[in-house]
């Protein structure tokens, strides 16, 4: 149940409110297990919360193959629902071998690093992630430095220290982990509206005389060319990047400008 409350965060439904509680539910029943019981029903909970997930690939590719289209949700689900079974398996150890107050911190960790193993590499399958469910939600300014992953697990904190407080709601210490965990959530997402709010990472391009030829290279020209060879970049490199395209601009317009 808690897995499908999970899928409907996502489009089309768009109840994005609903993932805190449906994570918590989800986490405080591997916690509540032991490993090897966590592990199954947490891969239980990704074959359903990834077959939902995938029914489109059923009303695309899955025309080809005609009754059989299911096989390839099913299929898609099977290959990505060991995520699951991995946090699962990580939040049960963390439940009795851990601090209680570090319970929350431990299984939050594991979701997101689970969900960062499926979606990276050649094979990586970046769907069906939490925190662009919540790309609408007042979590979307952590986005502006802390990314996809950074959402998720902004979100997977507070509902695992809820998670973990409902199983033994007359720990103290439980309570005031899972209060911490909620103000820490909204103190993260302040900052994001900070970060947002300041100087962009890079503003418009070098500026240019009236009249000036345009260069196909200059900065506003390329808006996206501030990335790595194979990868975007980020934080310090981008900022670096940023300011050689600049700098480049600025030179070929002097150039330019002897030239005239």
């Amino acid at each position: 149940m808690c897995a499908f409350g999970l899928h409907l965060a996502f489009p089309r439904t768009g109840w994005w409110w609903v993932s805190p509680f449906a994570l918590a539910g989800l986490l405080a029943s591997w916690c509540s297990l032991t490993p090897r019981s966590a592990a199954l029903v947490g891969y239980a909970s990704g074959l359903v919360f990834f077959a939902f997930g995938f029914t489109w690939f059923g009303e695309t590719a899955g025309a080809l193959l005609g009754p059989a289209a299911p096989i390839l949700d099913i299929g898609g689900a099977a290959i990505e629902a060991p995520a699951f079974a991995f946090a699962a398996v990580l939040a049960s150890f963390a439940a009795r071998r851990c601090d209680v107050r570090t319970v929350p911190l431990v299984a939050a960790a594991a979701y997101t690093l689970g969900e960062y193993l499926r979606s990276s590499g050649t094979w990586g399958c970046p769907l069906e992630q939490i925190g662009l469910a919540l790309i609408d939600s007042p979590l979307r300014p952590l986005a502006a430095f802390a990314g996809v992953y950074g959402i998720t697990f902004a979100v997977a904190l507070p509902a695992a220290a809820l998670g973990w407080w409902l199983l033994d709601s007359r720990d103290p210490r439980r309570g005031i982990t899972a209060a911490a965990a909620w103000l820490a959530g909204d103190r993260l997402r302040v900052a994001g509206l900070v970060v947002l709010a300041g100087p962009p990472l890079c503003a418009a391009g070098a500026p240019r005389r009236r009249g000036a030829r345009r260069h196909p290279a200059n900065a506003q020209d390329e808006p996206h060319r501030f990335r790595g060879r194979d990868r975007p970049l980020h934080g310090d490199d981008a900022r670096a990047a940023c300011g050689a395209s600049i700098a480049r601009a600025l030179a070929r317009d002097r150039h330019h400008d002897r030239l005239e």
